[in-house]
Parts: C-alpha cells; sequence; structure tokens
C-alpha cells in the first residue's frame, strides 16, 4: 500500500459563474461542468458568509464581476464552499486540483494569470487545524507554485487590506456557514482554494444595476442572486 504524503480535506470556494455556468470560451464546450463533475462534490456544497462584492469591470462583458474585498467583512455576502471529490494524499494531487481550477477559469493551469495579473489562485488554510509543520509545508508548497511574482497591493481598493499575501495565501477570514447545523462540516475542512480577481473599482448602485439591466447575455448578476451568491448591495440593485 502506498504510504500517504498528507491526508487533508479540501475544496473550492466558488463566489461566481464557476458554480452555475456550464461553458468557458462558448455556450457547448462544457468545460467548467466537466470540472464539477470530475473535481467537486456539488451536491455537498455549504454556503457560507465571505467578504466579497462587484469589483471587477469585464470590459467583454460590460459588466461587473465578483471579488474578495476585506472592506465588506461586517457586511459579508454569500457563496459556496465545495468540497473535493476525495481527500487530498499528496502534494501533486493539491496542484493537480489547483491546476484544473486554474484551467475552468480560463488562467491556463497557471497559479498567476494575465501579463497585469487580473487573477491569481489562492489558498485559505483551517486556522484552527494542523500543526506549524503541516501550515508551512502548505504555504511552502503554494509559493513554490506560483509562475511569477505579483504586487499583492493591487488586491484591493483604496486602503483596505489586501485580499492575497505575495506567498498566494488569501488573507480574508475563515468563511462562517449560514445554516448553523454545517458549522461542524465546515470546521472538518483543512483548506480550502479560490480565484482572487484584481479589483478594478468598486461602483455605486447606480452604475451596477445599469449594468445589470443591459446584461442580456451572461446574466451575471441574476444567475449569482439564483445561485445563492449574494452581496449586501443586491437588494438595492434590485429595487433601483
Amino acid at each position: 500500500m502506498t504510504k500517504k504524503e498528507i491526508d487533508l480535506k479540501g475544496g473550492v470556494l466558488i463566489i461566481g459563474s464557476l458554480l452555475w455556468q456550464d461553458y468557458l470560451d462558448k455556450p457547448g464546450d462544457d468545460i467548467r461542468k466537466n470540472w464539477r463533475a470530475n473535481s467537486l462534490s456539488i451536491t455537498n456544497k455549504i454556503q457560507v458568509r465571505i467578504p466579497i462584492r462587484y469589483g471587477r469591470f469585464s470590459e467583454k462583458s460590460q459588466i461587473y464581476t465578483m471579488v474578495f474585498s476585506n472592506a465588506c467583512k461586517r457586511k459579508s455576502g454569500t457563496a459556496f464552499v465545495v468540497p473535493f471529490l476525495s481527500q487530498i494524499q499528496s502534494n501533486k494531487q493539491l496542484i493537480n486540483e489547483a491546476e484544473k481550477l486554474s484551467e475552468a477559469e480560463g488562467m491556463k493551469k497557471k497559479f498567476v494569470a494575465g501579463d497585469d495579473v487580473w487573477s491569481v489562485l489562492g489558498i485559505l488554510i483551517n486556522p484552527k487545524h494542523n500543526g506549524a509543520k503541516v501550515k508551512r509545508n502548505l504555504v511552502a508548497l503554494w509559493n513554490n507554485s506560483l509562475n511569477k511574482a505579483f504586487d499583492e497591493k493591487l488586491f484591493r481598493i483604496g486602503k483596505e487590506k489586501p485580499c492575497l499575501k505575495s506567498n498566494g495565501v488569501l488573507d480574508i477570514p475563515w468563511p462562517s456557514t449560514i445554516d448553523p447545523r454545517k458549522s461542524e462540516e465546515l470546521s472538518s475542512y483543512d483548506f480550502i482554494i479560490a480565484t482572487a480577481t484584481k479589483p478594478t473599482k468598486y461602483p455605486l448602485i447606480k452604475e451596477l444595476s445599469g449594468c445589470v439591466k443591459n446584461d442580456t447575455g451572461r446574466y451575471y448578476f441574476v444567475e449569482n442572486y439564483k445561485s445563492g451568491i449574494v452581496t449586501f448591495q443586491d437588494l438595492q440593485v434590485m429595487s433601483s
């Protein structure tokens, strides 16, 4: 029997279209649908509170997409933690799952994407789990997997604390569950990974509402809301 290198429970923190959109580049390619089916136990997803908001403007779609924001810690939104199909038993397996997430995001298996670094794969380690050695190893593994350096200060707006550290560790609070009955299950996770996108601007309600009304293609805001991915601004947007 092969000895386990590690034995960790992990998953993906999803804050947008990875949860509900089947395609990546065009309808029918099913890249995201296949990723969810082959890597995640989607039926065991847990809705969580996490500091998110609309904050990256997509020139292609002319809409605002979701970002992590430490300015929202007191008015968190909701998203989902979804477990991997199996325990992570080696460093290679963990990196392989991260690369699959990268592909589903259009990042081409890279941990740091774009000439201007528009996104970075981040890892969040359960602060109540593992010894110092395990945590050091996870951080080192993630840091060594970054394909290039990036300026973490760009992953914020204004004076808020960046949502990422330079080693790729997400610098946001560990999520809390919406349903208290899921708290024990969430606490069993050793780590979660997620894509942090670089914010461009935090839009006012009027601007965000205008983008939502003009989005007759992806229906990004609507699909997020229907799926349970919600921010503190959503009710104001819908009533404007």
